[in-house]
Formats: C-alpha cells, structure tokens, sequence
C-alpha cells in the first residue's frame, strides 16, 4: 500500500452569502419560484424576558439562610479549644481558608458535607438548624 504525500488545500466555501437578497433576486429573475422567510431572533440562543421571570419566582420562593449566629460561636470555640488556625482546619478538611472564615463570619450558606467533615475533625457536634415539622394544614 502506497502513501500519498502530496499536499491538499481544503478551501471554505462561502456560504454566508449564498442566500442573499442579491442571488435570491437574481433565481427570482430567472423565474423559479421562491418562498423567502425571515427567521426572527436568528442565531440568538437566549430569551432574557423568561429567564428573568423564572429567577424572580425562585427567589421569591427560596430564600438561602447564612449560618446561624450560635453556629459561627460553636464553630469558633471548637476550633480555639483544638488549638487550630482556620487554614488548619480548612486543610484538614480538604477546602479553603476562605470556607472557614465565612463559616465563622456568618456569610456562608450551610452545606451538611463541610459541615460533618468539621464535626469530625473538631471532634464536636455544631448545631444545626431544626427541620420544620409539617402541619395538617400545610398539606392543603
């Protein structure tokens, strides 16, 4: 089996303009029929008006709570009373620095892994929020 070695050039055809008003006009002319339709919003793969309503009713519908202030004050002392820097901890646990001090800052939203992870390293039990038991009425 023989190898061909000899260069190819591969050239883009121009297809932008293969439909336009000029050619369109020109296949007209020779009397072919034609049925042309404008395509609105062409190309654009977004539609802001109903992507902001759906962000407006989530927000409206849940709101994400920052870590408690008891939370922050527990999470604080058991770090003190385990002689650990944030960053300590933070590599301990496999995050960063930053996680810690929003945790102990309160700007953090509470995720359950973290959470356990520095449960287990402190060797303490944070509080968390209680769930909400459900009423009767709720199921109505």
């Amino acid at each position: 089996m023989e190898q061909d070695w000899q260069p190819y050039s591969l050239n883009k055809q121009n297809t932008h303009n293969r439909n336009s008003e000029k050619n369109v006009n020109k296949i007209i002319q020779g009397g072919a029929n034609v049925d042309t339709v404008k395509k609105y919003n062409a190309g654009h793969n977004h539609n802001h008006a109903v992507q902001n309503v759906g962000k407006k009713a989530e927000a409206e519908e849940t709101k994400l709570e920052h870590v408690s202030h008891d939370f922050k004050i527990a999470l604080m002392q058991a770090r003190q009373a385990a002689e650990m820097k944030q960053s300590e901890l933070a590599q301990r646990i496999n995050e960063k620095s930053s996680v810690i001090n929003d945790y102990e800052s309160g700007r953090a939203y509470p995720d359950p892994q973290i959470i356990s992870k520095m449960e287990r390293v402190l060797k303490v039990k944070l509080p968390r929020k209680k769930k909400e038991k459900k009423t009767q009425e709720d199921d109505y």
